[in-house]
């Protein structure tokens, strides 16, 4: 294990020797920026239009949709608390 740690952090560090390392880590971070604010926008778009169409027909907005973000909490915990126990077996 320790082997393929040494040779991974060479790779590693060869990456950003050169330019290129840089260049892949701005476009990952610029798409992702990208996609967050989408479906940010999207969100908000929404949620303004029935707020409007509420006040419009004098109802109750509707409940936002958020199966996406409540999915995404419920796969992320359990990973969480999978690494923490890992790290901790590996620190004893």
């Amino acid at each position: 294990m320790r082997k393929t740690l040494a040779v991974y952090q060479k790779e590693f560090k060869s990456f950003f020797y050169t330019p290129m390392g840089y260049i892949i880590i701005a476009l990952f971070t610029a798409l992702t920026g990208v996609f967050f604010y989408l479906y940010l926008s999207s969100f908000v778009e929404a949620a303004f239009m029935d707020q409007m169409r509420a006040q419009q027909y004098r109802q109750m907005p509707q409940k936002m949709n958020l199966n996406m973000m409540i999915s995404l909490r419920n796969y992320c915990t359990p990973m969480s608390g999978r690494m923490k126990a890992a790290q901790k077996r590996n620190t004893r």
